[in-house]
């Protein structure tokens, strides 16, 4: 019969320290509904991350209102457009061939030198 020797080994187990009072944990819950710039203002106040709030706040459940990202929308003009509104501007009128045969960002730029009053017509 095999003899074996037990062997034991000592495992400590340390604590972290949580990064959230309870205190500041009652105050998140109390300081509901929460947005971005609530975030900032309470983190620069404990000297947290905001985005450590934001992170907090999501994972106790606590309402946050996301900023929704709008983009102005943007006005596409066809280049028979573009000429059209250049020729307004100048008070001439052009030929075809300068629709046809100018690329679309010739055509925006001539229309802002129009604008800004670089072209007399």
């Amino acid at each position: 019969m095999a003899e074996y020797e037990l062997v034991t080994k000592t495992v400590r187990v340390y604590k972290r320290k949580p990064n959230y009072s309870p205190e500041q944990e009652d105050e998140l819950i109390a300081d509901q509904p929460w947005n971005k710039l609530k975030a900032k203002l309470w983190a620069k106040k404990h000297r947290i991350s905001f985005r450590s709030v934001i992170a907090k706040v999501k994972q106790m459940g606590l309402e946050y209102d996301v900023e929704s990202r709008i983009k102005p929308p943007v006005q596409h003009y066809t280049k028979g457009e573009l000429q059209e509104m250049m020729e307004e501007i100048l008070k001439i009128k052009f030929s075809e061939w300068l629709h046809k045969g100018a690329t679309k960002d010739d055509m925006k730029q001539l229309l802002r030198c129009a604008e800004n009053g670089r072209l007399r017509g």
